[in-house]
């Protein structure tokens, strides 16, 4: 069997720049070798680090740094290496499996299709309840994959953008976030800490989190505590401040670091179970420390990739030939090393194919969109919902209406419904004019959106400091309502109006789900006075 025959199975899809093979540590780069050199030079010949200068390598680079930190994440954390290893081993035992029947498949890309089909309904179900554990929910939905997305998008971020502090990290979130998943535990840190604070803590917070036997339960825990107990301006003390809360409220989940449970296993993954020992070697020496790596993880990665970090296979070349990138230190014993490459890749292409039976990863509740719902378990008081250029500019379509209209949600949603009842901030980070009602695309949206579902002033939040009764009755103004460009006439007939049928349809909305909404209609109208809040209720009665 040729390399070529075997590979092709364990190719990025165009759309992915790289990945990685979480159950053998190899990193898939979807480029050829001659390719990622080209790029590296040309970025390299202008010496221009500015966004948007070199886009190819921009995407490459940053990729591979995103899969290096998922790779961090397993040789550091006790929960990852314990998770990879595990995973790992089922696939071995998938492969057992294949035997004689996969043998006797002559073609080998037919056999490699077939693959799947010889492997034990008590593995393939082991296999899907072992992925899952990564999107369990726990408190306020948090999953262990929000943990590991942010922590890599975040560091990631941090080491391809220069100067970088909160306010351009955050910017850059917004501009590179591939979906809420990937940013969804950074500002779920954020409105516990702030943004500075999130911003020099987030790392040592997700870092400690992982070393416990429930990363969801100990991150909130943590940042439950260090929220009370507050942080200091320098970044080694704050990471001692984690640590000592830590051994306080996460003692009884706390399992270690990659090294104290790679200790404690029987067995040894082939390419996790090297870079752990390596770190361990490192540690020994003063050159390697969990704690400095927690303080600053972008020096301490771009010192380790040579050390530790990924066997690195790129995409084949017209001649077929695949280029593989071995760190230095943990694979220099030449045939031997070889060989165990080999075996990796073989497992990596025979796992991927016997992978697909488990491959049903959760992607959250099946009647929400994540543009719209990924704050709303997560945050205890605000759940930002951010209106993105591509829901501005299809409007039209239904969506909205068909998640938060009361006639159309499930009776068991309906409970989660009531409880983001007038928790929601909307935010319009694309449109030309910001989140402002006299946006043109803000307007449209608005009043598309009020003339299918008027109860939706039930999500809103209506505290003055939000904005929400301003955006979003004056978005529904007529124009004479107006004085200027930020003066809107609350009692302008018109808004008076969309008051009024709002109040009249939270109400049918309320009826229809069993729950009184009259505290909400009250903090709507608690932007008129008294007199006049009853006048416009004694009408509508």
């Amino acid at each position: 069997m040729r390399w070529k025959d075997l590979l092709w199975c364990v190719q990025t899809p165009p759309s992915t720049a790289a990945w990685l093979d979480w159950p053998t540590g190899l990193v898939h780069i979807n480029a050829t070798k001659a390719e990622w050199d080209a790029a590296a030079a040309e970025s390299a010949a202008t010496g221009s680090n500015a966004p948007g200068a070199h886009p190819e390598w921009e995407l490459l680079a940053q990729s591979l740094s995103h899969e290096n930190v998922h790779f961090m994440q397993c040789v550091t954390t006790g929960y990852m290496y314990r998770w990879a290893f595990e995973h790992f081993r089922l696939l071995a035992d998938g492969l057992t499996e294949l035997g004689y029947p996969f043998a006797e498949v002559g073609d080998a890309q037919k056999a490699l299709l077939a693959a799947e089909q010889f492997v034990s309904t008590g593995t393939a179900e082991a296999l899907r309840g072992h992925t899952a554990k990564l999107n369990i929910k726990g408190p306020y939905g948090l999953t262990v994959r929000h943990l590991v997305e942010a922590h890599a998008l975040c560091v990631e971020q941090l080491m391809h953008t220069e100067p970088v502090d909160a306010k351009i990290l955050l910017h850059r979130l917004d501009t590179t976030s591939p979906n809420a998943d990937y940013r969804l535990a950074y500002d779920m840190c954020r409105f516990w800490l702030g943004n500075a604070r999130a911003f020099d803590s987030f790392p040592a917070l997700i870092t400690v989190s992982l070393c416990t036997d429930s990363p969801p339960e100990a991150f909130v825990r943590l940042l439950t505590e260090v929220a009370a107990h507050g942080l200091t301006d320098n970044a080694g003390e704050n990471v001692e401040i984690i640590h000592r809360i830590a051994n306080e409220v996460t003692s009884d989940l706390l399992i270690g670091s990659a090294v104290e449970v790679w200790s404690q296993h029987r067995g040894e993954h082939p390419v996790y179970g090297p870079a752990v020992r390596r770190l361990n070697e490192l540690a020994g020496t003063g050159d390697f420390s969990m704690r400095a790596f927690m303080v600053d993880p972008v020096s301490s990665i771009e010192t380790l990739v040579d050390e530790v970090v990924r066997p690195t296979l790129f995409r084949p070349s017209e001649e077929g030939v695949f280029a593989i990138q071995l760190p230095t230190k943990i694979f220099e014993r030449g045939q031997e090393a070889e060989e165990e490459m080999q075996v990796l890749l073989l497992v990596s292409a025979l796992g991927n194919r016997i992978h697909q039976v488990a491959h049903e990863e959760t992607e959250g509740d099946t009647w929400s969109v994540p543009e719209l719902f990924w704050l709303c378990e997560a945050v205890p008081d605000i759940r930002l919902l951010e209106i993105s250029r591509e829901w501005l500019q299809d409007v039209e379509e239904e969506t909205l209406t068909a998640i938060l209209d009361a006639r159309r949600i499930p009776l068991e949603k309906r409970q989660q419904t009531v409880r983001i009842w007038g928790c929601c901030v909307l935010d319009f980070p694309t449109a030309a004019m910001g989140t402002s009602p006299r946006d043109t695309d803000v307007r449209r949206f608005v009043r598309t959106l009020h003339s299918r579902m008027p109860s939706f002033p039930l999500y809103l939040e209506f505290t003055d400091s939000m904005g929400m009764f301003f955006l979003w009755f004056g978005a529904l103004a007529d124009s004479d309502a107006w004085s200027g460009v930020t003066q809107l006439n609350i009692a302008h007939p018109s808004v008076v109006l969309r008051v009024g049928e709002a109040v009249s349809c939270m109400r049918e909305a309320g009826r229809m789900l069993h729950h009184d909404v009259s505290p909400q209609v009250d903090r709507m109208l608690s932007h008129y006075p008294p007199e006049m809040s009853r006048e416009l209720l004694v009408a509508l009665d």
